[in-house]
């Protein structure tokens, strides 16, 4: 488990991973290229962060 041991563990990495490609889908339906759901507008407005520290800080990985 010392995986978990900073801040940044998988759970956080897939969250964040997730919330680019989300960003990156609302850019293209806000220029009109792909109609928006909803749920994609959720989720980009912006990402969860750690469970743990609630840091949301995507510059650093592992």
């Amino acid at each position: 488990m010392e995986l978990l041991s900073h801040c940044l563990h998988v759970a956080y990495q897939l969250s964040s991973r997730t919330y680019e490609l989300a960003s990156r889908t609302r850019e293209r339906a806000v220029k009109g290229e792909i109609r928006a759901t909803r749920k994609v507008i959720r989720l980009s407005v912006r990402p969860k962060g750690c469970r743990r520290c609630r840091s949301v800080d995507t510059s650093t990985r592992e």
